[in-house]
């Protein structure tokens, strides 16, 4: 093991090398964090997630050396809010949002300032969200920022303020399932709290030892969940984009959305909006996201496909949208509807999910 000297301050190298060697630990376990992916949908994807988000800060940040502590996060935010997928992700995202406008003109941070940084993001990830949960990676997040703060008053070594959001981080995790009674059933930890707690301990191991181990090839490993049955969905679509907006307000684009459906997230950084939100009519909200700006990028997941994936039947039967089977039906007769794929001006839609009728015939 290298040993390290005592480091009281943090500057980009240190960050950049620290970040990236966290990003290492969540890819290396993306698939068990996959499986142990309970809430709030049983998807099997929190792992995948959280590695490809983290893979484009990573992208960004190795081209980042040499830039003050401040542009360097704040290339890795930008970067996160582009390319943030799923709900631990784009939380995760907002973090950094928030941890970069607190160092915002600094060229390097003390252990103190350090640990308020933290503190900060977490208060204000904790007010981008319409209904925070705790026993998640808000909780951890929540109690690591706390401890970092205790021990910052009176240690100045960035190790020793590391370690112990670290420990606190790990107290926490294993707490999450006395707060979330749907961890608590499946006996498992929340998936999301996990990976913040290894990319934590990357950025452990890399301040003690001074190594960073970032796989060359950052693949998404698809695995579905195993630890809970099939059930019944409240909202069917896992539906994000992301915004280019003049005068935009994150507040009020929340309320317009919350009526859509449930999950909501929504973070800006100047200009940018990233929005994640679970709903049963993802054409409505694009539709309204088009009203307000730009949208740059969009994705929606069927999540009842995905339970469907995991059911037990031998028989299935599987139609396209084109039958206009009402969605109610089909799910009393367990039929899979399958949105046709509508290709106009060299661009791919979905009928029904991302593109309506009226919409087709306009273009």
């Amino acid at each position: 093991m290298k040993k390290r000297n005592k480091v009281e301050r943090l500057n980009s190298e240190i960050f950049i090398n620290a970040v990236l060697n966290g990003i290492g630990k969540v890819i290396k376990a993306q698939e068990h964090l996959n499986k142990i992916n309970v809430f709030p949908v049983p998807d099997g994807d929190t792992g995948t997630n959280l590695a490809m988000t983290l893979k484009e800060g990573a992208s960004v940040i190795k081209e980042s050396r040499g830039l003050k502590l401040c542009e360097a996060v704040r290339r890795f935010s930008e970067a996160l809010i582009l390319g943030a997928k799923g709900n631990s992700g784009v939380i995760l995202s907002q973090f950094f949002l928030e941890f970069a406008e607190y160092i915002k003109g600094k060229e390097y941070i003390n252990a103190r300032e350090f640990a308020e940084a933290l503190a900060y993001a977490t208060e204000k990830t904790y007010e981008a969200l319409e209904n925070p949960v705790e026993g998640t990676i808000l909780t951890v997040m929540k109690d690591s920022s706390r401890a970092a703060l205790k021990v910052s008053k009176k240690e100045k070594e960035l190790i020793k303020v590391i370690l112990a959001i670290y420990r606190e981080a790990q107290k926490s995790l294993e707490r999450t399932p006395s707060l979330l009674q749907r961890l608590k059933k499946s006996g498992v930890v929340d998936s999301g709290a996990k990976g913040f707690v290894l990319f934590l301990e990357g950025i452990l191991e890399y301040v003690r030892e001074g190594r960073v181990d970032l796989p060359e090839e950052i693949k998404p490993v698809e695995v579905k969940s195993e630890y809970i049955e099939q059930e019944e969905l409240e909202h069917r679509y896992c539906t994000e984009a992301v915004v280019k907006a003049e005068g935009l307000e994150s507040h009020k684009l929340k309320m317009l959305l919350a009526t859509f459906g449930g999950s909501l997230i929504v973070m800006g950084a100047g200009k940018l909006f990233h929005i994640h939100i679970h709903t049963n009519w993802p054409q409505k909200v694009f539709e309204l996201l088009k009203d307000k700006g730009e949208i740059l990028k969009k994705k929606v997941d069927d999540m009842l496909e995905m339970n469907i994936k995991r059911s037990k039947g031998e028989l299935g039967i599987v139609v396209d949208s084109t039958a206009d089977i009402p969605l109610d039906m089909a799910h009393e007769l367990d039929i899979k509807v399958v949105p046709l794929q509508i290709i106009i001006d060299g661009k791919s839609y979905l009928d029904g999910v991302d593109i309506g009728r009226e919409e087709v015939i306009e273009k």
